[in-house]
């Protein structure tokens, strides 16, 4: 068995087919650009808006996908989808946050943020 899997082919066409034999077998398809996409959204509203360690997300997302009987997509892929999903929980709570603001508000950190010079100082008048 051993020495099977030192001559097994794990390139090339054979890998595919047998990957598509185990998806079969056990009920899982591979992630689409339409499972991606609901993948994060998904995240975006549920769990990155919570945490955004990078790492943890990730484990989320895998999580996610043997839920869904989805193939975990590929390393670079499931990096794509988390820091998309962490890209959209930010700008969610962004945009709930600044709905909340006042006109009165929004004008003072416009003021706060002209008299202030890049490294923290304050400008002399």
């Amino acid at each position: 068995m051993a020495n099977a899997l030192v001559t097994y082919e794990w390139t090339g066409r054979t890998i595919e087919y047998h990957r598509a034999q185990i998806r079969e077998h056990l009920g899982f398809r591979e992630c689409s650009v339409a499972d991606a996409d609901k993948l994060t959204a998904w995240f975006a509203e549920h769990v990155a808006c919570k945490e955004r360690r990078q790492e943890q997300v990730r484990v989320e997302l895998l999580v996610r996908c043997r839920t869904e009987s989805i193939e975990p997509p590929t390393a670079g892929r499931c990096d794509r989808v988390v820091g998309a999903a962490l890209r959209a929980a930010e700008e969610m709570l962004t945009t709930r946050i600044s709905a909340r603001l006042t006109v009165e508000s929004i004008e003072r950190i416009v003021r706060l943020g002209r008299r202030s010079r890049p490294g923290g100082r304050r400008r002399t008048r």
